[in-house]
Order: structure tokens, then C-alpha cells, then sequence
């Protein structure tokens, strides 16, 4: 009734600001974004402004409006820094540019936060966001030392048990399996019953770990109880690709084959680098069998339907030996020069080059 009958009133600002926070709280967002975005431009110098742009932040957020609520906090931050929703907003900004993979963006508003000295559950969350930065940025040494510092701090935190994963993953992709692998099977056992994703990938991790070590029979062990363990596991595609490696290495190749082509046909792996990795180990299976002429064909495979470099290059140098042990010459010529051409930037065009010439 103010806002239709008393525009002019000097309550005009409030009745806005309290029907907007009603209309949220009914979930009505559309017309509380309405309501707020009036009272912004029609009430500039309004005192509770901060607040009003905290307000409509949220509700733009729950509009699925991320450009527009990052702008609405994004003006809180930069006009109100002594505003009580200032670490907040600051949070909220760092979480989203971390999301949009702006890393570098992420880390500096998250910093800023955190040198405001927020309350243990803001600083909490900011740790994890700092740590997961980095992790996203590959310094797994700092990710690694972010979740341990989490993990201590924090010992019986909201998060203590995903800062755990952290800290095994960090540790898993500096190369120290070691570590990696008791660590993972620590947090498999702590996080049963707690958690329905993080004891598969913990048992997913530990396997990985042991294939990166070589110790294949110990690696097939845990992998092969991982589909009857967790059933609908959404990474199953990267379990069977463990299986396909552990059953190369025993020269188990049909069986292997069948685990690749699971990976190549799931529909959480098909177009993952994972994928193109099983199908060039299909093709290997063949090349150590020396069937070159099907060898040949797989490795084709690779460059034709996926989209990462690196295994469309080795691919095509595979292909050329491929070609060399048929004796066909030519072909492998021009399997190595469309890799020096095309994929010059990875590790296989200098041995391609050399290749080619002695085609």
C-alpha cells in the first residue's frame, strides 16, 4: 500500500527493501529483483545500500543470474568495504570466479578475505576455497599444505573430511604414491557411511597409485572389487581402465580389451581423455601381439575421434611404426609428417621428424 499509494513518502526506500525480502522469502524472485533494482536506482544515496545490493545478489543468484549477482556483489565490495556483508560478498565473488576457472582472480579476492580475519566458519570455508585454488592452478605442493593446514585447524570442521581428500589427492599427483596410497585407504575406512563418492574414488585413487608404481597384481586386486562394492559409481570408466592396464601387463590382452572398450562406451567416459587413452591401448594390445595391420587401424582410431594432442600425437607415431613393420613406407611418411604439422607442439613430433626422414 506505501509503494502504490505514497511513493513520494520518505518510507518509500523501506517499503521497497521489506516487500523485496518478503517476495524472496515467498520465493517470488523475479518481482523481489524488480522490487530491489528500483530501490538502487531510485534511492542512490539510501543508507542500508549495502545491504540492498547483498540483497539482490542473492536473489539474482536464485534467478540462476550469475553475471548479474557477481555485479550487484561486486559493487557492495568495491563501494562499501566496511559493510558487515563485505566478507561475504568477497567470499561469494572468489567462489564464483574459482567455478569460471579465474584462478588467479579467485585467489587474490580470496586473500583479501582472509586478511580480514573472518569468523572461524567464513575463515574455514575460505582455507578450503584458497587450497582448492591452488589445486586448480596444479601447485599441488601449496594445495597440499592449504588442506593440511585445514585439516589441523580444523579437526572436527564441516570439511574436514573433503580437506582429507585434498591433502591425498595433492600428494597423489606430486608422485608420492607412497603417502598417497595410506593416506586413501585411511580415508576410505573414515569416510564409510559418512559419504557415498569419496570411499570409491579413496579405493579408485589407491589402485591408480599402485599402477603408477608398476605393482599390477595389487592394483587389479582392489579395482577389480570396486563395481560390486559401488554399484553406479560414476567413475567406473576410469576402474576399468585400471583393470585394461593391470590385464596388458599380465598379457591378458582379450580381457583387457574388453575393460578398454567399457571405458570407450560409458557415458560418463566416452569423450574423456580417459577414453582416448583406453582406445590407444587398445591399439597397443594389438602392436605387442604383432598385428599391425589392426594395431594400425586402432591407433587411427585416436586421432579421428577425439580432440586431446598429446594422444592424437602418439597415435600417429605409433601408426608410422605401424606402417614401418608393414613395410609400407610411404604411408608411414605421411603418417609422420601430418604429425610434425599438426601436433608440433608435443612430446612426439622430434622422434616423428627424425622418423620421417628415414621413411
Amino acid at each position: 500500500v506505501v509503494i502504490q499509494r505514497h511513493p513520494a513518502s520518505r518510507e518509500m526506500p523501506q517499503a521497497l527493501l521489506a516487500a523485496a525480502r518478503l517476495r524472496h522469502r515467498l520465493q517470488q524472485n523475479e518481482r523481489a529483483a524488480e522490487l530491489l533494482q528500483r530501490l538502487v536506482k531510485e534511492f542512490p544515496k539510501f543508507p542500508e545500500m549495502d545491504s540492498v545490493l547483498y540483497d539482490w545478489g542473492w536473489v539474482l543468484a536464485d534467478q540462476a543470474k550469475s553475471p548479474e549477482s557477481s555485479a550487484a556483489f561486486e559493487r557492495l565490495r568495491k563501494d562499501y568495504p566496511k559493510s558487515r556483508y563485505w566478507l561475504d560478498a568477497t567470499f561469494r565473488l572468489a567462489q564464483r570466479a574459482f567455478a569460471e576457472k579465474q584462478f588467479a582472480r579467485a585467489r587474490e579476492l580470496a586473500q583479501a578475505a582472509l586478511a580480514r580475519e573472518p569468523d572461524p566458519t567464513l575463515r574455514e570455508n575460505l582455507l578450503f576455497l584458497a587450497a582448492q585454488i591452488a589445486a586448480g592452478e596444479e601447485r599441488w605442493q601449496e594445495a597440499h599444505a592449504g588442506f593440511e593446514l585445514l585439516v589441523k585447524q580444523y579437526p572436527s570442521g564441516s570439511l574436514r573430511l573433503v580437506a582429507e581428500y585434498g591433502a591425498a589427492e595433492s600428494l597423489f599427483r606430486l608422485g608420492d604414491y607412497d603417502a598417497a596410497r595410506t593416506r586413501f585407504q585411511q580415508l576410505a575406512r573414515d569416510s564409510q557411511g559418512r559419504d557415498k563418492t569419496i570411499p570409491a574414488v579413496a579405493r579408485l585413487r589407491q589402485a591408480q597409485a599402485l599402477c603408477s608404481q608398476k605393482k599390477w597384481d595389487e592394483a587389479y586386486q582392489i579395482a577389480s572389487l570396486l563395481a560390486a562394492d559401488y554399484p553406479g559409481f560414476e567413475e567406473q570408466y576410469e576402474v576399468d581402465y585400471v583393470l585394461g592396464r593391470c590385464l596388458a601387463n599380465r598379457a591378458e590382452f582379450d580381457k583387457a580389451r574388453e575393460a578398454y572398450r567399457r571405458v570407450i562406451v560409458s557415458p560418463g567416459g566416452a569423450k574423456t581423455k580417459t577414453a582416448a587413452n583406453a582406445q590407444l591401448m587398445i591399439a597397443e594390445t594389438y602392436f605387442h601381439q604383432k598385428n599391425f595391420e589392426t594395431a594400425l587401424r586402432e591407433y587411427l582410431k585416436v586421432e579421428i575421434l577425439y580432440a586431446f594432442p598429446a594422444e592424437q600425437a602418439a597415435s600417429l607415431l605409433q601408426a608410422g611404426k605401424c606402417h614401418e613393420q608393414l613395410r609400407e613406407w610411404k604411408q608411414a611418411a605421411a603418417v609422420y609428417a601430418r604429425l610434425v604439422d599438426r601436433y608440433a607442439d608435443t612430446a612426439f613430433a622430434k622422434e616423428a621428424a627424425t622418423r620421417l626422414q628415414a621413411a
